[in-house]
């Protein structure tokens, strides 16, 4: 009965601890999902009130733009721009010129952005703005571009999007988007500043991105101490249901010890047959947790599938094992030492 008592507790405990985790993280990780204001960074040639201006070296502008985006900190990036104007038939018009770091799909044509670059001098056009129909030969910059797709969605903000690789020489540019993979440190930002500001001027604040503060730190590291106690507190629940059964096992371990069995190997033949029935159970409790539980918790919590995978598991496994035996040890070791000092002692009267 004892044995089911801790059978019980140990596999409710081990579903408890792997919930618990996954809801916390899904909490967090909602909280502090990348978005663009957390993992953007901005330069642009505008105050509040004013109008674009230009920066009149474009070059310069392209050489900052490359030793950052593309050289320096390539990898820390999902996606870069350079945005402006370009004169086309004695008019001007809107241009972006992006540079990805994925094959990752334009809203607008549905083309790869690998199929963008790798078609040369292609561009995508908004064409209520510049009228042309998919498959034209357009020139712009006194290069021949062809249009890729043609559309009037409001959802394409420029007039031209160019990949960055074959984008025209003569544009004038106006903004720096450097678009990070994840939020980035507070020295990283720091740097890419100072390279901007170097390289650009100060003329005009840079929109950093919204670094999460300390209590993004402080959230973790609550986080953290609320798994570890659960897991303490279910380990001396179940350490304390054991010692029952320990206690009416106080002859044989008696018996045994006046056989001349060391204390050392008494003590190893309780904790090994007590983390069997722990490694057992919360092995149950994860099949549940993972087979029955999570798969329905995850229509509340959208990102609550996605905290998991093996590391995770694996990381609350052996948490919850190292604080179950140093608790058993513990116990276990002061037991085995009490009863045989008890045993001594009664044989001396």
């Amino acid at each position: 009965m004892a044995f089911l008592v801790i059978a019980l507790i140990e596999i409710f405990g081990a579903i408890g601890i792997i919930l618990t985790y996954g809801i916390i993280r899904n909490v967090f990780t909602e909280q502090q999902k990348a978005t663009y204001s957390s993992k953007m960074m901005v330069y642009e040639r505008i105050r509040s009130g004013e109008n674009f201006s230009y920066w009149e070296d474009s070059q310069k502008v392209r050489d900052v733009f490359d030793k950052i985006a593309l050289q320096k900190y390539s990898d820390k990036f999902e996606s870069t721009a350079l945005t402006g104007k370009i004169e086309v038939d004695n008019k001007e018009y809107t241009l972006s010129c992006i540079n990805y770091y994925s094959d990752q799909k334009f809203n607008i044509s549905g083309t790869s952005y690998n199929d963008f670059t790798r078609g040369g001098n292609v561009v995508v056009v908004r064409s209520d703005e510049f009228p042309c129909e998919t498959g034209d030969i357009i020139n712009i910059g006194n290069t021949d571009y062809k249009v890729i797709c043609a559309s009037s969605s409001s959802l394409q903000a420029y007039t031209f999007l160019f990949p960055y690789n074959h984008s025209p020489q003569k544009a004038k540019y106006n903004s720096v988007y450097l678009i990070f993979n994840d939020i980035p440190s507070k020295q990283l930002s720091k740097d890419i500043k100072d390279e901007l500001e170097t390289g650009l001027g100060l003329d005009y604040p840079i929109r950093e991105p919204k670094i999460p503060d300390l209590l993004v730190e402080q959230f973790n590291a609550v986080m953290l101490i609320g798994c570890v106690i659960s897991m303490i507190l279910i380990a001396s629940n179940c350490i304390t249901v054991y010692m029952y059964i320990i206690r009416r096992r106080k002859t044989w371990i008696s018996v045994i010890k006046l056989c001349g069995c060391k204390n050392t190997v008494i003590v190893n033949i309780l904790i090994s047959e007590m983390m069997i029935v722990t490694c057992f159970c919360y092995g149950i409790g994860y099949g549940i947790a993972y087979k029955m539980l999570i798969p329905k918790l995850s229509k509340y919590y959208p990102l609550f599938d996605s905290v998991y995978n093996y590391k995770s598991y694996l990381l609350l496994f052996i948490s919850f094992i190292a604080i179950s035996l140093i608790i058993i040890i513990i116990r276990i070791s002061s037991f085995v030492n009490n009863s045989v000092n008890e045993m001594r002692r009664r044989a001396s009267e």
